[in-house]
């Protein structure tokens, strides 16, 4: 295999047009699709019907790239990187509603005379990688808590889609804390792994994914460095001497193979097993549970849940019974709780595992919020079953208040959802949605599933026959935030337990100090640190260079007056020339008091150029987002296949039974585990995500790693239209530009349901043209994100890694006759060019629904109900490691 081979005639950039040479590269042209050569040359679909073109539409197009990488071979590159869009595309698209209707991809090597070429999959491979267009309203953060005890995210789990980092509204009113907005950001992801080049990343006519003032592009690629340092040294592993470097012995890849196995993450010795005698659960309560703090503290330790930053004893019925861990700013915080009606470990509304059954609300039921009721009394009102399945009436008295549809029970929604269509005095409906869950009371009694409604403009409804039960106290969520300036500065508000600690870190030798509180006079309203001043910061907090700790009212520029204590200084240490204090101290405060619901705080910060308090040498304005930290998660005295692997935690059991999945009752693995896929055991694991991790160098440690960097950058080209606002004047409007589209949402659907990764199992059979291996799941439409009334599917493709051959997405209403809704392909390399690399996946074919007067399949309507089918078929010549069966959808809610 020769490197230096001709380019595809694809490979060379952008054809004719000329683009700038940055790090931020924009090309946004005003011309057709039929005017474009696309980055990656000709694309096609699954569905394509004969005289329909596989070709990237819009009114314009710009162009982002990655800052340079620089990796060496074995390394997995696994960051966030945040990269602006190029100022004049911001000013142009600045106050507008864009709809982007599709993106390209490529991985560009860059030599060391700066110029650049498309890289092959065998020199840099893309596992997968995050893509998130963020505009106005919204911005990502750095969290400083760690994420690596956690599994990688679902696709559309926002909260998580980039570990470390968060997406937070800039626009809140009165600083409350609330979700970004509507249209603040899109997650596009359609086919982002080693297919993502010459797969048509598309949205038909019609349908699109708007972002209000694009700003910002965050990428959170994995790619794992496999280009051959040594190619005339490995004879024995790679006998054309081009492809294959070293390999540790764990990967099960033969030399006869045309890629590496370090793409399957191979666990290396560099990834040692712990089993450990406790184990972590996310939801219900611990049977038994760990007794002692000094057990708990053993335990948080034995299962990776490490630093600790924070141990306490406290007795709150607010929190888990028993041991308790919750990730916070730079570690974890333990708690040993020793009241026995303690709440229920995780998520307020995970109580427990997800209901077999679909809930039945007939009974009376009480508004405790009394939003509807006289001053002083509660409304009351009767749910009755209505004349379909799973659907009911709400009477008040004889009056019709509302029809409801309950939904299936799913692992978001743990008892199921119900949407209400409730008349309004005017003679309209408004349709509201609510979360059935259990009713939590202060008391010994046992309130069954199902008897609380929490509605979606905060009203709740309780069965009336529990409702005098007083209810658990339920603090407000934990919240952290970190400001990154010249003081870095760590907030965690813990309303639980009224407490805050705070971190500051500056200079060792000279006094640094952090003001909150402070007056503004924010010329931008978006950032209230602009304009930030010294007057009137009523709380400010000084390290001096001896490490005391004094706090201040400052005046107007002046020192102001030293104030008595409130915090408590638990720890200063110095490490490289930075002094780092930690401090406690209450929520309510005479000079400054926090609130957790707060959504930003705007702080001022100094450094001195002396030990002792005086006037600073240099000072700065900044702003900080609070986030709320993840539930707390219960460690059990009881041992459950569960400890570190490589150091990191292995965490709860995520694979669930039939039907939703085969992986706890793999055929192919019954022989060899017993059933159990490997990817769900630390018993069995061997490798994938988990011996992944950012950093990781996949050789064993006495394998020689060659040091010769290779440089590269990921291009990504958006292709958009400008929606026209009803109320334009402007006679401007592109030609091609469209009518406001039909927004869709971000899904995906994991065959492996909630693990993210599977293993192939090894082939028994003598005739290796029969060595093909099927993985399937079982769900209804109501259980994929978005989709709980029902959707239709506009792209659907399916990811998975080589050896794939095809997913299958099928409806089995009538399992007699089932319908295919979607075969997605993956296209392999034929010979040695760049976007044709043999034995590499160089794209999957989706499934494309849209207008059929546009060429394309009309969208199926998919009601809550409908039964899916989810099929991947690969071939399972040889054991492959940590391999995906992944659908990652766009559909439109019904």
């Amino acid at each position: 295999r020769n490197h230096n081979s001709s380019p595809h005639p694809s490979g060379v950039w952008i054809g004719s047009k000329q683009v700038m040479r940055a790090a931020v590269v924009v090309a946004a042209l005003a011309a057709t699709a039929q005017a474009w050569e696309q980055m990656n040359g000709n694309y096609a679909f699954a569905n394509q019907l004969p005289g329909t073109k596989a070709v990237h539409r819009g009114e314009g197009y710009f162009v982002v790239e990655s800052d340079i990488i620089n990796s060496t071979y074995g390394q997995v590159n696994w960051q966030t990187h945040q990269m602006p869009i190029d100022p004049a595309t911001v000013a142009k698209l600045k106050g507008k509603q864009v709809n982007f209707v599709g993106y390209e991809f490529d991985i560009r090597k860059v030599l060391p005379n700066g110029s650049e070429t498309s890289a092959h999959p065998w020199e840099q491979y893309n596992h997968h990688y995050g893509n998130t267009v963020i505009g106005r309203g919204a911005q990502l953060i750095k969290t400083g808590v760690p994420y690596d005890h956690e599994p990688m995210a679902q696709h559309d789990d926002a909260d998580k889609t980039f570990p470390g980092y968060r997406l937070v509204s800039t626009t809140t009113e009165n600083n409350i804390r609330a979700r970004p907005p509507a249209r603040s950001s899109q997650a596009l992801i359609m086919g982002n792994g080693a297919e993502s080049r010459m797969t048509f990343h598309y949205l038909p006519p019609g349908y699109g994914a708007s972002v209000d003032s694009p700003y910002q592009v965050a990428m959170h690629p994995m790619i794992i460095d496999t280009a051959n340092r040594q190619p005339s040294l490995d004879t024995g592993t790679d006998p054309e001497h081009t492809r294959h470097g070293i390999v540790p012995p764990q990967s099960n890849v033969g030399p006869e193979a045309m890629y590496n196995g370090m793409m399957e993450c191979p666990c290396t010795d560099r990834y040692p097993k712990v089993m450990s005698s406790y184990s972590t659960l996310k939801a219900g309560r611990c049977s038994p549970a760990v007794t002692t703090e000094a057990s708990c503290l053993e335990a948080a330790h034995e299962l990776g849940l490490r630093p600790v930053v924070n141990s306490s004893t406290v007795s709150n019925p607010a929190l888990p019974t028993g041991c308790s861990v919750q990730p916070t700013i730079g570690g974890f915080d333990v708690v040993f709780n020793s009241d026995a009606n303690g709440s229920l470990c995780g998520e307020p509304d995970a109580q427990g595992p997800v209901l077999s059954y679909t809930c039945n609300l007939t009974g009376s039921w009480t508004d405790i919020e009394n939003r509807h009721g006289a001053p002083g009394k509660r409304s009351v009102v009767s749910i009755l079953p209505g004349a379909h399945p799973n659907t009911y009436v709400v009477m008040s008295g004889s009056t019709l208040r509302a029809h409801l549809n309950v939904t299936m029970p799913t692992m978001s929604a743990r008892q199921g959802l119900v949407s209400g269509d409730w008349t309004v005095k005017t003679g309209g409906v408004n349709r509201i949605t609510a979360k059935i869950s259990t009713y939590q009371a202060r008391s010994a009694t046992t309130v069954p599933p199902c008897t609380e409604l929490v509605w979606t403009n905060n009203a709740v409804h309780v069965k009336t026959a529990y409702v005098n039960l007083p209810p658990k106290p339920n603090a407000p969520a934990r919240v952290t935030a970190l400001g990154v300036d010249l003081v870095n500065v760590s907030v965690d508000i813990n309303s639980a337990k009224d407490l805050v600690t705070i971190r500051l870190s500056g200079p060792a030798d000279v006094w640094f100090g952090v003001g909150i509180g402070a007056a503004t006079h924010a010329a931008d309203p978006s950032d209230p640190s602009t304009g930030l001043s010294m007057l009137g910061t009523n709380w400010t907090v000084v390290v001096l260079g001896n490490g005391t700790v004094m706090e201040r009212r400052l005046g107007n520029h002046e020192a102001g007056v030293e104030l008595p204590p409130t915090v408590t200084v638990t720890s200063t240490t110095v490490v490289g020339g930075i002094r780092t204090v930690a401090m406690t101290r209450t929520l309510e405060g005479r000079h400054f008091s926090f609130d957790s619901r707060q959504n930003s705080l705007a702080f001022i910060n100094a450094i001195g150029g002396s030990p002792d308090f005086g006037y600073h040498v240099n000072k700065s304005t900044s702003l900080m987002y609070f986030v709320e930290a993840d539930a707390p998660t219960c460690i059990c005295d009881v041992a459950a296949d569960q400890g570190t692997l490589g150091g990191y935690a292995w965490g709860s059991q995520r694979c669930l039974p039939r039907p939703l999945g085969q992986m706890l009752d793999d055929p192919g693995w019954r022989n060899i585990t017993g059933g159990i896929n490997p990817t769900c055991s630390l018993k069995f694991y061997k490798g994938g995500l988990r011996c992944c991790k950012d950093g990781s160098i996949l050789l064993n440690k006495n394998q020689t790693v060659p040091q010769d960097a290779y440089s590269y950058r990921l291009r990504y080209r958006y292709y958009y239209n400008i929606v026209p606002q009803a109320d334009s004047v402007d006679t401007k409007v592109s030609a091609v530009a469209v009518a406001a589209p039909v927004e869709t949402f971000v899904a995906s659907w994991w065959t492996e349901h909630l693990n993210n990764e599977h293993d192939v199992p090894p082939c028994s059979e003598t005739n290796k043209s029969k060595c093909v291996y099927p993985i399937s799941s079982n769900f209804t439409a109501s259980m994929v994100a978005n989709c709980q009334h029902g959707c239709k599917l506009i792209h659907v493709e399916g990811h998975c890694h080589v050896g794939c051959i095809k997913m299958e997405l099928w409806i089995m209403d009538d399992p007699a006759a089932p319908k295919l809704l979607c075969r997605t392909h993956s296209m392999y390399g034929t010979g040695d060019g760049y976007m044709n690399e043999m034995g590499y996946i160089l794209g999957n074919l989706p499934c494309l629904f849209g207008n059929p007067s546009d060429g394309f399949e009309a969208p199926v309507s998919l009601p809550p109900s409908t039964k899916l089918m989810s099929i991947k078929y690969s071939n399972n010549t040889h054991i492959r490691y940590g391999d995906m069966a992944l659908w990652e959808l766009r559909g439109v809610s019904l």
